[in-house]
């Protein structure tokens, strides 16, 4: 609780700070590199950039708050990332389960100005997901105060058809906004929800044709809505996304065990990180180092290269793919 209201009052000083922020750069004048004619629209993580870049194209600029690279769950938000909320058309966020900083901010924004997309509005939340629902509390080693628990899995866009709902929900928002440009913005989501309804199916088909659904995570697991989707059974060496916690030797041992006595060939790890933990089971048990992409980020390589959701989602297909076989 200390650290929530440290929170809370760290971001209630830097929204006074951008308020008077914005009003000197009201009095300054305007940025001639800007092109006015096109929507301002502020995202937060990766996967909202993708799918508003997907739908807007090149009516848009876009902007994504957390630079490519960063960690996700401990961005801050800046005076100046504020003012960029502030002065935008519209502001798309994932939720409050994942950025819980956007609601303090979202209180003090012109809502007859910003439009506020809120994406996980027409999702079903799920509770964190973890070995069949069982998570291993005990063998988890963390502070006493769990900086990024979350009573709702925040990660949705890990099911394709859940991405599917956050697409559509931009494409009305953006209607709205832009009327002039609904064609535009109907026939990009529609194109797509087409790569992504492919992809679910081709998900669908890998499940449907493996040897076995148990997948093994070495890392801190973020893919309940995904293993959900297609009747996956999950374990991992650790229960959340908390980067306040590392793995027992407990929990890395009956990992360990786990893969020797189900001959599973693959274990996986996420994006952005040193995969000890993962080598180290590797090598003791033989199964193959795989990364599974679950798309809170991407590299700045990748990111200049122009990768999108649908690259790094077929790459986790052949991943699983690798990881059902026998």
């Amino acid at each position: 609780m200390k650290i929530f209201y440290k929170i809370k009052n760290y971001i209630s000083i830097i929204i006074c700070l951008a308020l008077i922020l914005t009003l000197f750069s009201a009095c300054s004048s305007e940025n001639n590199d800007k092109d006015t004619s096109k929507l301002s629209i502020v995202t937060t993580i990766f996967p909202t950039y993708d799918f508003a870049r997907a739908v807007a194209s090149d009516t848009a600029d876009i902007t994504m708050l957390i630079n490519p690279g960063v960690e996700s769950h401990s961005y801050e938000p800046t005076p100046s990332d504020i003012i960029k909320i502030q002065s935008a058309d519209a502001f798309i966020y994932t939720g409050p389960d994942m950025e819980n900083w956007a609601e303090e901010i979202l209180s003090s924004i012109n809502t007859q100005k910003v439009k506020i997309i809120n994406l996980s509005e027409e999702i079903d939340l799920l509770k964190p997901m973890l070995d069949g629902g069982h998570a291993h509390d005990e063998d988890i080693s963390s502070s006493d105060e769990q900086t990024h628990a979350h009573e709702y899995d925040p990660h949705i866009w890990t099911s394709p058809i859940n991405a599917i709902k956050m697409v559509q929900e931009i494409e009305t928002a953006l209607c709205e906004i832009d009327s002039d440009n609904s064609s535009i913005y109907t026939k990009n989501a529609d194109d797509y929800i087409s790569q992504l309804n492919d992809l679910d199916n081709k998900f669908k088909a890998i499940v449907a044709n493996g040897a076995d659904r148990e997948l093994i995570f070495s890392g801190r697991f973020a893919l309940t809505y995904f293993a959900a989707q297609y009747g996956l059974k999950c374990d991992s060496a650790y229960d959340s996304c908390s980067t306040e916690t590392e793995p027992s030797v407990a929990s890395i041992t009956r990992l360990i065990n786990e893969i020797k006595e189900n001959n599973i060939p693959v274990i996986y790890y996420e994006e952005l990180i040193d995969p000890k933990v993962g080598r180290s089971i590797a090598e003791q048990t033989g199964a193959e180092l795989m990364l599974f992409h679950t798309c809170h980020n991407i590299s700045l390589d990748d990111f200049n290269a122009g990768k999108t959701y649908i690259d790094l989602m077929n790459d986790n297909a052949i991943a699983l793919q690798a990881g059902l076989k026998k």
